[in-house]
């Protein structure tokens, strides 16, 4: 039998090391991300608040980055985002007051949110389902329509189902407690600046009308090249699963 050549022994190392790289590129990208003797969950349904305490070890306060791209003008919308976590990604979380729970992001608003109180800062608008467990195990909190804690922002247009901004030839107010998101996949939840996943409270300010939105777990930001969740008042996060 004819032995192998060595520039064909060559071939074939380099197509072993290709196959692994893709492997580690692909499994480190999509999928489920799991610390050591985690066993890999069947589904975001089959997650409960014991199999999120296993995910304990991998949760931190770091920043997530959930889209990334390049604004010219947040002000005017000119440029693009694309989706660093798309629909179907799978966060786990301990909130400020220590109780386990998870959520799946299910989308983004067409519009981004602003404040101008804030100094224009301004925000991406994810929508997602989400549970928060009790110690022993039973829902305390779970998604859908969020409770709103602001009383008014400006808005475009007459309609708030088209989200809030673009600033445009007109603002007027708009009462929070109409706005909603045609785009809203049934049963999502969807937050502004701030969330709470304890209460299912958003909003757009820390401290609005003397009103302090103490509880919140996470503050939602966005720039020119990044939105990001900012886990905040000790609570920590962690993705585990990427479509």
């Amino acid at each position: 039998m004819d032995c192998p050549s060595r520039k064909e022994e060559m071939r074939m190392k380099v197509s072993i090391i290709v196959i692994s790289l893709l492997f580690v590129f692909t499994s480190g990208f999509s999928g489920w991300i799991l610390p050591s003797g985690v066993k890999e969950p069947q589904s975001y349904e089959s997650i409960d608040r014991k199999k999120i305490v296993e995910f304990n070890t991998a949760m931190t306060n770091a920043r997530i980055t959930y889209r990334s791209g390049h604004y010219t003008s947040l002000m005017q919308y000119s440029g693009s985002f694309s989706d660093t976590l798309v629909a179907g990604t799978i966060i786990v979380y301990k909130t400020s007051s220590g109780n386990y729970g998870k959520m799946k992001i299910t989308g983004y608003a067409q519009y981004h949110a602003w404040s101008k109180v804030m100094n224009y800062q301004y925000c991406d608008v994810p929508f997602f389902v989400f549970t928060t467990y009790l110690e022993e195990g039973s829902p305390l909190v779970s998604g859908g329509y969020p409770i709103i804690l602001d009383s008014y922002v400006r808005a475009n247009g007459y309609d708030p189902l088209q989200g809030i901004g673009p600033i445009t030839y007109w603002a007027w107010k708009v009462d929070l407690r109409s706005a909603d998101y045609y785009e809203r996949p049934q049963g999502s939840s969807f937050m502004w600046f701030y969330f709470d996943f304890d209460t299912n409270q958003t909003g757009f300010y820390n401290n609005y009308n003397g009103v302090q939105f103490s509880g919140a777990d996470l503050h939602n930001e966005k720039n020119e090249t990044k939105s990001r969740f900012s886990p905040i008042n000790g609570a920590i996060f962690a993705v585990v699963y990427k479509p």
